[in-house]
């Protein structure tokens, strides 16, 4: 199940990428923004 969440998670943002609408999108960046707010503590 987490699998299937993360494959859709990818794909969603590919199309976004694609859709261009963000002209300053930068992948890293929002991965790394992402990690920060959800990160879970181990």
């Amino acid at each position: 199940m987490k699998k299937l969440k993360k494959t859709k998670l990818i794909e969603e943002i590919k199309k976004g990428e694609k859709s261009g609408f963000s002209s300053d999108f930068n992948r890293d960046t929002f991965k790394e923004d992402l990690h920060q707010k959800y990160a879970t503590k181990e």
